[in-house]
């Protein structure tokens, strides 16, 4: 799920779910390109919230990562239940160098 670049996909954010766990789906969502949420209900009645996010990169505007962050700010703010964030930060380890540092 997401938008197509130059014929290749881009941004986009989904679950793959056991077929186990499918029964407890109480809700999924995509908000936008870059959020999703999946709650699932507990045998105890609870409810447990896993939101999928995947930021925008390094060389994103300052205003497109303030954008994601304020979206996903008011999401766990909005959501009562128990929290997960799954999250692309877009890490780089090292400097980038050849020699693996």
């Amino acid at each position: 799920m997401g938008k197509k670049i130059d014929t290749k996909n881009a941004e986009g954010v989904g679950f793959l779910i056991h077929p186990r766990v499918q029964p407890n789906i109480h809700l999924h969502e995509i908000l936008s390109l870059r959020i999703a949420v999946l709650r699932l209900r507990t045998k105890k009645k609870a409810t447990i919230t896993i939101l999928n996010c995947y930021a925008p990169n390094s060389v994103a505007s300052e205003e497109a990562e303030d954008n994601f962050n304020s979206e996903l700010g008011a999401i766990v703010k909005k959501e009562k239940s128990y929290k997960y964030i799954c999250r692309d930060f877009n890490a780089l380890i090292g400097n980038g160098s050849e020699t693996g540092e």
